[in-house]
């Protein structure tokens, strides 16, 4: 089991930025091994935070409904590759690492050292290799390491016999960490909900002044972070937008309203069946995990075992109450995967090799085992062997660029690109389509600077070939075609405006 220092373990640590590197190299279509990330949410983000780059501001100039920070980690990753996903996979991996360096130490916590190490491979291969992962720079990937590490300081703070407590700067990391979750994507906010709740529970029933204050410190991480983030909105004159794109039409204009007590269990239920069916390693090792650490006293006290229940079910809800969304909601659940290694590592005690020699060996034929089934679970590495120039949006760019085009919009379709391959700086804030339910007023403000002829270029895509907006100042000028999964090419149109 996990010695009771708790100072860091730069093996470990190398170990799983080594095996963050390779996996996301594989699954993430952000990686280098692929010619482009043509996945339709991660452009949106990327077009945003590079642009930011140049004075633009989220929710004012471009509009999506994600959280701000999400943004402001794209920007960063334009920071090293304004053309490329090259940072962004870059800032993928150093987030895999963390996420991979606190499960290891969930693991420790129960099982023996050895457990922890194999395990740290396995949980990358189940985490990123299935459906839930997409295609790489979600809003669940990079909040993978604050549920990580809050699964950690939990399961050390509740493992049986435990009299370990969180000091009070621990509480307020994690309140840190909530707040980030907030500014990303506050329907991923059931889990850090969840983990306070049960610590206050703890402490009132033992420590009543220390659980206020707990709590207090917690909501101070929460506001300090919200600081910051209305800080920068206010500078920039955007609080109004803020509020507008990222909580209210997200609210109103995004899930869908039970219309019964019943229907957030409903949405639950299917959501995590569907997330169950589809990402078959994930699944056996959350439910053989869940199962272990509920059902046998030896993991947990009877207060985590508890806490654990709520852990699981407020994530859910928060995340599938409104509606049973995508199938990326279920990588989320990630962050549960260490307590299935650890009851796998616990069951498999005794043939689990001693340190040395043999577990390094062990160790590194499990790696490169794991790294050959990426290759073959992974839904995205059809796409490795296409090259760049191949891609409608390489062809494209480089008839804009030959035209002397500065103007550019995607209509009717996500952003796949377009944008950043011909390094065009959007002059609508409904840059692209959004999936929101009631997207007329936007819609409708793109369609009067159609009308008007205001762009250079506008890219349709198969069903949206022709609009009647188009008719009167643009012509046809390109069509080329991408790869899909299912071996149906997508048809993207090129219109230029009539001089």
């Amino acid at each position: 089991m996990e010695q009771k220092s708790a100072r860091f373990d730069p093996l470990l640590a190398a170990l799983c930025a080594g095996t963050a590197a390779v996996l996301l190299a594989v699954c993430s279509w952000s990686s280098p091994l692929y010619p482009y990330h043509c996945g339709g949410d991660a452009n949106i983000y990327f077009t945003i935070g590079r642009n930011m780059l140049d004075g633009l501001v989220p929710y004012r100039d471009l509009i999506d409904q994600k959280g701000p920070l999400l943004f402001f980690i794209q920007m960063l990753g334009a920071l090293v590759s304004r053309q490329s996903f090259l940072g962004v996979w870059l800032l993928e991996v150093a987030a895999g690492t963390v996420f991979l360096y606190f499960s290891a130490r969930t693991v420790q916590l129960f099982a023996p050292r050895a457990a922890a190490l194999l395990g740290v491979p396995l949980t990358a291969l189940a985490a990123w290799s299935g459906d839930a992962f997409a295609s790489g720079s979600t809003a669940e990937e990079y909040t993978l390491p604050a549920l990580a590490f809050g699964l950690y300081l939990f399961c050390r703070a509740f493992a049986r016999d435990s009299r370990w407590r969180p000091a009070l700067p621990l509480f307020f990391v994690n309140g840190l960490l909530a707040g980030a979750v907030l500014w990303t994507k506050y329907t991923m906010l059931g889990f850090h909900f969840a983990w306070m709740a049960s610590f206050a529970l703890l402490l009132w029933l033992g420590e009543k002044d220390f659980a206020v204050r707990a709590c207090l410190v917690f909501l101070g991480g929460m506001a300090a972070v919200s600081a910051a983030v209305l800080a920068w909105f206010g500078a920039n004159g955007a609080l109004d937008e803020l509020w507008d794109v990222y909580f209210y039409r997200n609210i109103f204009h995004y899930g869908t309203p039970a219309t019964h007590w019943s229907e957030p269990l409903y949405n639950i239920f299917m959501a995590g069946a569907e997330t169950l069916l589809r990402n078959p390693l994930l699944a056996v090792l959350c439910v053989l995990g869940a199962l272990a650490a509920v059902l046998s006293r030896s993991m947990l006290a009877p207060a985590g075992r508890a806490g654990l229940c709520a852990l699981v079910f407020f994530t859910a809800l928060f995340m599938w109450g409104a509606s049973r969304g995508f199938p990326y909601y279920g990588l989320l659940f990630a962050c549960f995967l260490p307590l299935g290694v650890a009851a796998a590592g616990r069951a498999a005690q005794r043939f689990l090799p001693r340190p040395g020699k043999l577990l390094a060996g062990a160790l590194a034929e499990l790696c490169a085992v794991c790294a050959a089934l990426s290759l073959w679970l992974s839904p995205n590495t059809w796409f490795m062997g296409y090259e760049r120039e191949e891609l409608p949006q390489s062809i494209f760019a480089d008839y804009i660029r030959e035209q002397g085009g500065e103007t550019l919009l995607t209509w009717g379709i996500l952003d796949v690109g377009f944008y950043t391959f011909s390094d065009i700086t959007p002059t609508c804030p409904y840059f692209c389509r959004l999936n929101l339910f009631d997207n007329e007023e936007l819609e409708g403000m793109a369609a009067d600077m159609v009308r008007r002829g205001e762009f250079d270029f506008v890219v349709t895509a198969n069903n949206h070939a022709m609009y009647e907006e188009l008719t009167e100042h643009y012509e046809l000028v390109l069509t080329a075609t991408e790869p899909t999964p299912d071996g149906r090419d997508a048809f993207f149109n090129l219109y230029q405006r009539v001089k």
